[in-house]
């Protein structure tokens, strides 16, 4: 399909072309300069050239057509026509023997070579030594001669708009562009494009060898859009590339013309991402560095940071493989914990401007860090982290080398929510994790791992929830990639939006405790009983038929003593379970027990036989359905608790002690003021 898109952009630009068609676009191979003319050959030679004499006639019978559609094509994409002073041009083969080492080290890996005065010149082991019996090339020959007659003919596309290059030697550049319009003409004509090895762990403008840069313009055309691929050169090729600065002025101007805001420094980590996406395009000189984590069930954070710095040449990029291994068993945890996040960042940098961070297909933004979400399993990940670290100032000729480390750090994601909300309600959203605000907004905010809920509202920063209109239970649920490669759907604890509010009544003996939400405050009562408590932060309040006046001093007096009472009455083990917990009052006693007593804060518990606390059906105590019920351990007690559907607690067993709760709307007085 790429190709019948390209040759209907060479019948789209004629239009526009910049230059004429070419007045000339034959060929004519020119058998006295040809080895066969050979006035000077040994008798060795003489014998050679006579037993492949037959070949000849079948090269030209290839060739000169060959020659001639490429021109062709080369003249509809408005390429300046080719400089050679004879006409029809001049081709011929190269000498029987081996070249000399000064002619291979100009010519490199394309045995052959283009001039103005004596056209091109072509290899006698490419050109006649590949003849098959029958007088025809492989396919592999036909591919390779073609990219080699196209790459010539460039040559002298680019000696006619700079006549003074004919005369400099050999660059990365003066090779490598000519060869990507040899390997975009075989992609035209035969669906294939194979490049020359690639090594952008060496300087983009230093190459192994001059040719192997054919990879970069190539695509340098792709993502330009340029249609065909190669017609950009029209414009690249306008200003010769021997700026004394390696071409590297010469391609950065360029680029700025196309409106890159700085130019290669903004352009190259993009091709990076997207055309060397692994360790192959890294060559030899690649170290095949890793960086990876280790992590264990219930492990909340693991780093990892490189133990030598690692240097990067200017002008290029180095490639690390990193990801994370989960050990051990995971699958007797619940889903949600075992989300984590991959975060990946250059921890620290000589010039820490002039790096770009690129995982995958993706770029970081300067200073930033790749964040990848992933449900932990035991298993070392399926797919590494394709890591690149690219070094170029903005100013390309002033690049240099540096010295960078990476760090990689894996952390669990906690994400809280409310057990009940009320219609409408808008609640702050909760998620643990060393992520920003801004990093918790693009990783979970959108994109795979986005954050749903069955009915209401998520903002697009992932801070807040408002509940639906509608009393119901709401569902949250995100799509986590795995460590194996796939994907799991993690749903969350449902979260009861209630018509009534979100009262939690807990009970236990004669005291009934009944909390509110707003105003926060709760209740105190015994059945039977006409006295009732009120307790806020910091306040009090008593009702006996009337509101009773009570002094400050008496408050805090009251407070103080109710709160060690209330506490005591209801049993030393629920007070364990709430060590360090700053939320903790008298006021809000209810519901930091409900929460604290839910399926979702137990479930990392242990149980009586030493392993995880495991949920299992049960009985409701009351008409409702879908209860569970799990036993853990408190300081070596049996602590027998049941659940609702949404995983918060109904009743408590503290060594037959009895906590029960109730959700919903009740009946409470409101103390003045409050």
């Amino acid at each position: 399909m790429k190709t019948i898109l390209i040759t209907l952009g060479l019948s789209c630009l004629g239009a526009t072309s910049l230059h004429a068609e070419w007045r000339n676009t034959e060929w004519k191979l020119n058998e006295e300069k040809s080895a066969y003319a050979c006035y000077y050959c040994t008798g060795t030679q003489k014998a050679y050239r006579d037993k492949n004499k037959w070949g000849l006639e079948h090269m030209e019978k290839w060739v000169t057509p060959e020659l001639e559609r490429i021109s062709r094509w080369m003249s509809s994409m408005s390429f300046e026509e080719a400089k050679v002073d004879e006409t029809p041009f001049p081709y011929y083969t190269l000498p029987l023997m081996d070249r000399s080492k000064a002619a291979l080290t100009v010519l490199g890996e394309r045995a052959a070579s283009f001039g103005t005065y004596d056209g091109i010149e072509l290899s006698y082991e490419e050109f006649i030594d590949d003849l098959k019996e029958d007088g025809t090339y492989s396919d592999a020959a036909v591919i390779e001669n073609s990219i080699t007659l196209a790459h010539e003919v460039y040559h002298g596309v680019h000696m006619a708009l700079h006549p003074a290059d004919e005369k400099k030697d050999a660059t990365w550049f003066s090779e490598s562009v000519p060869e990507a319009v040899g390997k975009a003409w075989a992609f035209e004509k035969y669906g294939v494009v194979q490049f020359n090895p690639t090594d952008y762990a060496l300087p983009l403008h230093a190459p192994q060898n001059h040719y192997r840069r054919d990879h970069f313009f190539y695509y340098l055309g792709e993502m330009l859009e340029s249609k065909p691929t190669m017609a950009y050169l029209t414009e690249l090729d306008k200003e010769s590339g021997f700026d004394n600065h390696n071409g590297l002025v010469w391609l950065d101007t360029f680029l700025k013309s196309k409106g890159e805001d700085i130019g290669l420094a903004s352009f190259f980590p993009r091709f990076i991402a997207r055309h060397a996406p692994d360790q192959q395009y890294f060559g030899t000189t690649s170290t095949g560095r890793s960086l990876q984590t280790e992590v264990a069930p219930g492990v909340p954070v693991v780093t990892k940071v490189d133990m030598e710095p690692r240097q990067i040449r200017e002008v290029a990029a180095i490639h690390t493989k990193a990801g994370a291994r989960f050990t051990g068993n995971w699958s007797n945890l619940a889903d949600p914990d075992r989300i984590y996040v991959n975060i990946l960042e250059i921890n620290k940098a000589e010039r820490m401007h002039e790096t770009r961070l690129i995982v995958n297909s993706d770029v970081v933004p300067k200073n930033g860090r790749y964040i990848q979400p992933v449900f932990a399993a035991n298993s070392d990940a399926a797919k590494p982290l394709h890591t690149r670290v690219t070094n170029l100032a903005d100013v390309p000729q002033e690049s240099a080398p540096q010295k960078v480390s990476l760090a990689m750090e894996t952390a669990r994601v906690e994400i809280s929510l409310p057990a009940c909300m009320a219609v409408g309600q808008t609640v702050p959203l909760t998620i643990n994790s060393p992520l920003t605000a801004e990093e918790v907004a693009r990783v979970f905010g959108s994109g795979p791992a986005r954050l749903h809920a069955s009915a209401g509202k998520i903002d697009d920063n992932v801070t807040n929830y408002t509940a639906p209109a509608k009393a119901q239970t709401v569902t949250f649920s995100l799509n986590v990639p795995t460590v194996k490669g796939s994907s799991k759907m993690v749903v969350l604890p449902p979260v009861n939006v209630s018509a009534k509010g979100c009262m939690v009544q807990l009970r236990a003996g004669e005291a009934v405790l009944t909390y509110n939400a707003a105003p926060e405050y709760t209740e105190f009562s015994s059945p039977g009983r006409s006295e009732r408590i009120y307790f806020k932060a910091n306040d009090i309040a008593m009702y006996n038929g009337n509101w009773a006046p009570i002094p400050a001093q008496m408050k805090t007096m009251m407070l103080g003593k109710m709160t060690g009472n209330v506490t005591q009455s209801i049993g030393s083990g629920p007070s364990g379970i709430l060590n360090g917990d700053d939320e903790f009052g008298i006021h809000n006693m209810p519901k930091i027990f409900s929460e604290r007593f839910s399926w979702f804060n137990l479930r990392n518990t242990l149980a009586m036989d030493g392993g995880n606390a495991k949920l299992e059906p049960a009985p409701c105590p009351d008409t409702s359905k879908d209860c569970t019920t799990t036993t853990f351990s408190m300081d070596g007690h049996a602590v027998p608790v049941v659940f609702d559907a949404s995983g918060r607690p109904v009743t408590v067993n503290f060594a037959g002690q009895i906590m029960g709760f109730h959700y919903g709307g009740f009946d409470i007085k409101r103390p003045p003021g409050w």
